[in-house]
Order: structure tokens, then sequence, then C-alpha cells
């Protein structure tokens, strides 16, 4: 970036909201301390707020919102912080949407929020393909899961042709399913269903401020001053909305790290950081790390040009790690060194993750057989229910139980409102737990045995490719579930965005990755996982770890050549 740098400030140093501010800040900074003092301030001093006015912070998840809410305290009514889909469902879907949902072909008497709720049924789909002349296609639809994968795929972006969706990966999930059919699915959900995905409120956002432009300085006179967290994550979009904001004279504070941007399959351009900007902006950096050792902040600043970290603490720990075989071994020899400590290992697949929770060895080849156990069973309703229960089972494993008892009752069809089909779902868990020990070892057919016992309205797998998917191990399809709360020390790198642990160990299954991030680092790089893995080491608080199968003497060499004294290896 060739933009001048104002100033390096630390995270307790409040600066003038006069102006538009770009902060940059790199992992451990205290970015969040940062804008809590900054929201403080402007909601203190700021003398154009009146009654009516408010301040906007938009922030990636929604526990980062409650936790800049909690810490802000009683004066946080004139403080609106949020998700960016949510501020604008409220802010400009809400009030506004009924002056274009009749063009747009969308059922708003059906609108009720927005959601990411994805309609692959079989009638649907063939409906759908015969109504948009996709006949040749119709062989595809009964694969639920890979239609569900291609929907995500999409997203809407601004290109230099207005506004279309595009995809995020760069292969098929289906043959011939595409841009057409993607498109074609959203004007069906639109017009019959009346579905707003949470992507479509950033499309309908856009389109109403080109319709109706005073609609944006109706924004931009409710929200003078704007603070938006994690930018290096946010999307062509919502890069657009801000820049239109601050042209309009919203003053506008962004703070991020191209370094950390790990989210381009939901749209995120690692490039709208660099190229926002706006009237006498000031931009800022700070290099302090709150967070990590120095031995942790060395090894950091070798995989980057472009920042160098201090850390701020002074309590020294062992260097970085390099531990040499398999997972298992190398948790075992991670925390035979971290004592009493808690070691989180972090992965990039969640099916990585799961195989440790399982006590498996990682290997990172895995396939997700849970969800393709729909492309295999046509009989929807059992396979839902194996599923749902299985996942229920999982969760209740991890002492997960809200998510247990709802994944359960929605298994056995029962309704959790009812006081008493709660209990008899919270009884059928009780029961598979007492079981899990017997059907946990078998086959999936084995667990659809278990749950026919309970339920005998289900019918039975006895040939066919449906067998064989059944007969499969159940640990394969355990290992697949996607938690919506993780509470154990074995994580997806994306799950600890955000967080911070005292031990942290980086999995890296295959040789070949591990050896091009750490050798050949480019965090400047269109793909993420380069980017996702200094985050994962950059989580680390006093000790960092980093797995890898196998090193060759040359290999080895390599490392130090180019990381010296800053790490030191352990095998096992």
């Amino acid at each position: 970036m060739g933009d001048k740098i104002d100033g390096f400030i630390h995270s307790e140093e409040v600066q003038d909201f006069a102006t538009c501010i770009k902060v940059l800040a790199g992992p451990g900074a205290g970015k969040t301390h940062w804008l809590i003092g900054q929201i403080k301030a402007i909601l203190s001093e700021a003398k154009d707020l009146g009654l009516a006015r408010k301040v906007g912070c938009i922030t990636y998840t929604n526990k980062a919102a409650e936790n800049i809410l909690s810490q802000i305290g009683a004066n946080n009514h004139r403080l609106e912080v949020s998700t960016i889909h949510a501020f604008l469902y409220k802010s400009i879907i809400k009030p506004y949407f009924h002056l274009i949902a009749s063009e747009e072909g969308f059922a708003i008497d059906k609108l009720d929020g927005h959601d990411e709720t994805i309609i692959t049924s079989y009638g649907f789909v063939s409906e759908l393909m015969k109504t948009n002349k996709m006949g040749m296609l119709m062989s595809h639809a009964k694969e639920q899961y890979k239609l569900k994968q291609t929907v995500e795929d999409y997203r809407w972006k601004l290109t230099k042709n207005g506004i279309a969706l595009q995809k995020t990966i760069n292969y098929p999930r289906l043959s011939g399913i595409g841009d057409k059919y993607v498109n074609a699915y959203k004007k069906k959900v639109w017009a019959e269903y009346g579905i707003m995905h949470h992507d479509d409120v950033l499309y309908f956002t856009y389109r109403l401020i080109e319709k109706v432009p005073r609609i944006l300085h109706l924004l931009v006179s409710k929200y003078p001053y704007l603070l938006i967290d994690e930018y290096q994550d946010s999307t062509s979009i919502q890069h657009w909305l801000f820049t239109k904001m601050a042209a309009a004279g919203c003053k506008i504070t962004l703070i991020g790290d191209k370094a950390q941007s790990i989210y381009s399959f939901a749209g995120a351009d690692i490039a709208n950081i660099d190229n926002f900007t706006a009237p006498n902006i000031k931009l800022y950096s700070i290099a302090d790390n709150h967070r990590s050792t120095q031995n942790i902040v060395d090894f950091l600043n070798k995989l980057r040009s472009d920042l160098k970290q201090k850390s701020l603490r002074k309590e020294c720990y062992e260097k970085v790690t390099i531990v040499c075989g398999d997972s298992i071994s190398a948790y075992k020899t991670a925390s035979s060194i971290c004592g009493k400590e808690k070691l989180y290992a972090l992965t990039w697949k969640n099916e990585d993750a799961n195989e440790m929770k399982l006590g498996l060895e990682v290997n990172g080849k895995n396939e997700d057989l849970l969800g393709h156990l729909s492309e295999q069973d046509s009989n929807g309703d059992r396979c839902r229910m194996v599923v749902n229960i299985l996942t229920g089972i999982e969760n209740a494993r991890l002492l997960l139980m809200d998510e247990a008892v709802k994944y359960i009752a929605k298994g056995f069809h029962l309704n959790t409102k009812h006081i008493n089909q709660k209990k008899e779902a919270i009884m059928k868990m009780q029961y598979l737990l007492r079981s899990y020990e017997y059907f946990s070892k078998g086959n999936l057919l084995g667990f659809l045995n278990v749950l026919i016992e309970l339920d005998g309205s289900i019918s039975k797998v006895s040939r066919g490719k449906v067998f064989d998917a059944y007969n499969k191990p159940y640990i394969e399809y355990a290992k697949c579930v996607n938690y919506k709360d993780d509470n154990t020390q074995f994580i997806t790198i994306h799950k600890s965005k955000g967080l911070g642990f005292d031990n942290v160990l980086l999995v890296l299954p295959e040789k070949e990755v591990a050896m091009d991030y750490l050798l050949q680092t480019d965090l400047q790089h269109k793909d993420d996982d380069h980017r996702l893995y200094y985050v994962a080491c950059s989580r680390a608080r006093n000790r960092l770890f980093i797995n890898l199968p196998e090193l060759s003497k040359e290999e080895t060499e390599k490392l130090i050549g180019k990381f010296g004294d800053v790490i030191c290896f352990s095998t096992h």
C-alpha cells in the first residue's frame, strides 16, 4: 500500500473523529479496545448527535457486537452495534423495501426477516428446471446437498457492468448447474416464498439506493458516525456503500488487517481496505501486540514484511515449536509441555477438528459423508431423521444440550414447545447416549437399527447404493457434524477468529502445504490459505506449536535458514 501513514498509535489513544479514519492493526493489537475507546469518545464529546441521531458500529459476528455493547455501558442507547446484514435490514430493507419489492418480483407479504433457508426438495427443483428450460439437467434434481452448495457458492458482486451473481469457487459442484440455475432459483424463492438470504440484503440495499438516492442521505443523517471492524472482510457492495456514505458526509472509521482476510469464499475482497478513500482521511497503524509473547511475535514478523510488531508482554515462554508426527501424538507432546494449561488444536477443515475430538489421526483427506447421504438415500424422511439425530447425539456428547435436544426432537418429529414432547426427546437422547458405545463402533446401519427400535415407522435398508452408504463406519459420519457452538479444545481456524488462547497447536496434515506456507509465505495472495494459517498462529498467547507429518534433514535446514533461532523442533 502506497498511502502515507499519518502516525503510529497505541490502542488506548483516542483519535480526532472529525474526519474519516483508517486504522491498520495486526493481530493482538487491541483493536476492539481501541474501537470501544473511540466510540465512548464520540458518544460523550460529539456535538452533532442530538436526541435522534446515533453512532453505528459494524462487526463481523453477533458475539463481537454483544462484547462491544457490554463494555460501553449505560450510554449505549445512542449506539447501534450489529452485523452489516442486521444493520441494513433494520435501517434500509424494513422501512423502504416496499418501494422496489413489486418490480423485483418479491412476495413482500411473506417476508419474515433474513435467513439462509435453501430449498432443495425434488418437487421444487424439478419444477424450477422445467420452467427455465433446464430439462436436460433433471438428473441432478435429487442431488440436494450439491444443489444447496451451488446456491451457497454464489454471492452478489459489483462489477463494471453493474451488480450480478458471481461464483466464489473455481469449479462446478454439478456439471451444467451454475449461473442460470442460481438466478432462476433466486427469482422463484423471492416470488413464491418471500425468502431473503443474508447476501440478498446487500443486493436489495444496492438496488434501493440506486433507485432512491435520498435513502443514502437519510441513513447518513441518522448515523453521522459509523465505525467498521474487520474491514478486510468487506464485500464489494459493502465497500461501495461505505464509500458512498463517506462521500455523503458520514464520518467513517474503519479498522482491519489485510493479512487476516480469510473470507473470500463469502465474497470478501482483500483490496477493499487499501482502496477505501474519503476526503481528508487519516491513516494510522497500531504496531503493538498485547496478546502474544515476543517469541511468537518474532515468528509472526518473519511471515510478513509490511508490519513489524512488538510484544508488550514481559513473560517468557518456549520458542515456537515444530512438532513432527501424527496429530494425536503431537497434541500429547505439546500438552506435556503446557502442563496444566489448556492447549487448543486448530485445523482448516471441520472434519479434521472433529477427528481430533474423536481421538482419530488427522490425514486431511475427508469427504462430507453426512451431507452426501441424501444423494444416496432416496427416502428423504429416513435420511433427514438419521442426520438430525446423529447431529443431536454428537452435540450431546460435547454437552451442547440445547442444540442436542433441538436436533433429536426434529429427527423424531417432536415439538419442544410442548413439555411432554420435549421430555420424550430428552429420554430418547439419554437412551442413545447409553447405547453410544455399541453403535459408534459399528456402521451407520447399526445406528439406524437402534433408531428403528425407538421408532418403528422408520424403514429398513437392505440393498443397493443406499446399503453401501449405510454400511460405512458410524464414526466417518460423526466427524462431519458441524457444531454451532464449540466449547471443545479442537476447533477450526475460522471459528478461532477474534479469539486468543494460551497455547495453540496448528495442525497441518499435508507436508507440501505446510512447507509452502512456512517457506513461501504470501499474505497478499487472492486465496485465503496462507492468511488462514497466519491467523491460526496469531491466536497463541504463550506457546505456539506447529504440527507437520514429517521433515527431512534438508527441509529442516530450510526452515532454520528462514526462521533461525526463532523456532525449535520436537519429535515423538
